[in-house]
């Protein structure tokens, strides 16, 4: 099986032993709960002094003092290794994960992607980018990363599967696979069960299935990064770091040319795709109204679903949806927003998980809500369009996001 022909593989994974508690072991990505620092230091709280993947990771919420958090995050990964912590080794493998919160049961497939196959739409990539990225973000991921011998990963790539050929025949044999770990997640997580995907007939599976999918494509890429834009970005920044100084035999299989990913089925009926809202601070409402007003109609009441929802303070406000545009709300009020912040040093915008989090900012700040995502339009509209506004969309609500679970070793 020729796994170059299709940008992914199976892989080794580390798992922590047997007597773990795998409930605090497994924490959510680090990406999420950015505004919510009493979310992170419960979890700290709950964790204590029990090994965690909290312990190898540095949330988003912390990231202006990661100068005093990443050595400690490297020191840990080296204790992890070395004292036996992750001493269960999962080899040449993709892992089947059954993912259920709130009665539904999402489905991924972990294995690795191969970074000089993921790229932006212009470079024709196998595996491309759907989202424009955030770039102030990729430095400071990219010093954790840097001396760091372990990855944990929470992004999810997406396929389109429409006759759930790939990973669902594997679910419907999930009894005959040999069980990894099933246990519930902290914080509202749900429950997760994982399986074992290594023999070769399951591998021909796989391997044949999405051959079959990528001769049938005419799309030019195969597979569209739903979550983890900005962390598949640093991967690839990391490794181009690394290879300039390695030989050609060197490169072909370093570990840091590949990246850990959960493939996901866009077709998935567990798998929702939510908007992620805007918030500004530091404006001064009505002054920043009125300078949105110049570049888009704003109105007391609500015209349609689609409509974007303005809210600061106890009022609220509409940017109607213009239908004759074709473009996706976001992509508007990102490209204004973009303008404005640009004529002040002092506007500072977020992009927030969660509809409960982005209304109780809005009561000091001015926050965006914007409408729902349909997901099945999702590759033909990067097909057309090329690369979303960053932050366009996420993939389920913050509880529903990847949890950090396996480990590998890119050193």
């Amino acid at each position: 099986m020729d796994w170059n022909k299709l940008g992914i593989y199976p892989a080794n994974f580390l798992l922590p032993k047997d007597n773990i508690n795998m409930e605090k072991w497994a924490v959510v990505a680090c990406d999420q709960y950015t505004q919510d620092l009493n979310y992170w230091e419960s979890l700290k709280e709950f964790v204590g002094d029990n090994p965690s993947t909290l312990n190898l990771i540095l949330p988003e919420v912390y990231l202006n003092k990661r100068k005093d958090y990443k050595e400690q995050i490297w020191r840990n990964m080296e204790n992890y290794l070395n004292n036996g912590i992750l001493s269960k080794e999962i080899n040449n493998s993709f892992i089947l994960l059954q993912r259920q919160v709130k009665n539904k049961v999402k489905l991924g497939l972990l294995c690795v992607c191969d970074l000089e196959q993921y790229g932006a739409a212009e470079d024709k990539p196998l595996i491309q980018s759907t989202e424009e990225v955030v770039l102030e973000r990729i430095p400071p991921r990219l010093e954790i990363r840097e001396k760091a011998p372990l990855e944990l990963s929470h992004v999810m790539v997406l396929f389109d599967d429409k006759n759930k050929t790939v990973i669902e025949p594997l679910n419907a044999k999930a009894d005959s696979l040999d069980v990894l770990y099933d246990y519930g997640l902290n914080k509202n997580g749900g429950h997760i069960k994982a399986f074992k995907v290594d023999k070769t007939e399951d591998l021909e599976h796989i391997y044949n299935s999405l051959t079959a999918l990528k001769n049938s494509n005419k799309r030019g890429f195969l597979y569209g990064v739903g979550d983890g834009n900005h962390s598949l970005k640093v991967a690839q920044a990391h490794w181009n770091n690394i290879k300039a100084n390695l030989s050609p035999e060197q490169r072909e299989n370093h570990p840091a040319r590949f990246a850990t990913i959960e493939l996901c089925n866009i077709h998935d009926d567990a798998l929702v795709f939510e908007p992620i809202y805007r918030v500004i601070y530091n404006a001064e409402p009505e002054r920043f109204i009125n300078e949105l007003s110049k570049y888009l109609p704003i109105s007391l009441k609500q015209s349609g679903e689609d409509d974007i929802i303005i809210k600061f303070a106890d009022k609220q406000l509409y940017i109607p949806y213009d239908y004759a545009s074709r473009l996706l709300p976001v992509a508007v009020l990102q490209r204004v927003l973009d303008q404005i912040l640009s004529t002040s040093r002092a506007l500072k915008i977020d992009y927030i998980h969660g509809l409960e989090e982005i209304k109780q900012l809005s009561k000091s700040n001015i926050g965006f809500i914007l409408p729902d995502i349909d997901k099945s339009s999702l590759f033909d509209t990067v097909h057309k369009l090329g690369v979303l506004p960053r932050k366009t969309f996420s993939m389920g609500s913050a509880n529903e996001k990847r949890y950090y679970v396996e480990c590998r070793k890119i050193m």
